[in-house]
């Protein structure tokens, strides 16, 4: 499990070219290639519940699971996924989204597919969508500039791009290397200044759980 700290913004399809350029000069990088298939899984049978009550010790989860797009490829033909699981972020007065993060990989044989496999478990894909843009590292830091894309013809949901730029910290309880790469991530914010601004998103639209009557 890893504790992710990130920040977001939304930039217009006109201003993608010139953030592009500036993150490549500021990174002294050229940017990667982002692509991948997403598939959010829900259980199929939900439970509601009250926050706070008995039954919210069984709280349950959307999982989700990516792998590197192959547009020539069935989602049945996909072998190797990553299982991620994430919780609510944590609450609170802070300078970053701080979330709970644990990721697994799973790898398929020739005769099994992931949807038949998460239907045993009791789970059905709620969304399915590609995720396409570019990446670059800054110090520590991971930013992701993308798209994402919907349907048969994978259309852009929206014509802008979402930047997410996020620390991922493997241990949670060093509170000095938390505050380093809190700073790292402020400092990025203060280096794009003009040109995005980079902010924390509605904490409920981060929460993973279902069933819960908010």
């Amino acid at each position: 499990m890893v504790q992710q700290l990130s920040l977001f913004a939304k930039v217009e399809a006109n201003q993608h070219p010139l953030l592009t350029k500036v993150l490549s000069t500021l990174t002294g990088l050229p940017p990667h290639k982002l692509e991948y298939l997403s598939l959010l899984m829900v259980p199929k049978n939900i439970v509601k519940y009250e926050p706070n009550s008995k039954n919210a010790q069984f709280e349950q989860h959307r999982l989700k699971l990516n792998t590197s797009f192959d547009p020539s490829k069935q989602k049945s033909d996909y072998k190797e996924w990553i299982l991620q699981a994430t919780d609510i972020p944590s609450a609170g007065k802070r300078k970053t989204l701080t979330q709970n993060l644990v990721e697994s990989c799973i790898v398929l044989n020739e005769s099994q597919n992931i949807e038949s496999m998460f239907d045993k478990l009791g789970y059905a894909v709620e969304k399915e969508f590609v995720v396409r843009g570019q990446r670059w590292c800054y110090g520590n830091v991971v930013i992701k500039v993308f798209q994402v894309l919907v349907g048969e013809e994978r259309t852009p949901l929206d014509s802008s791009y979402v930047v997410k730029c996020f620390v991922n910290v493997d241990k949670t309880t060093d509170v000095e290397l938390l505050q380093r790469s809190t700073q790292e991530l402020l400092s990025l914010k203060n280096e794009l200044t003009g040109l995005i601004e980079l902010e924390i998103p509605d904490r409920n639209s981060m929460d993973s759980r279902i069933g819960i009557r908010k």
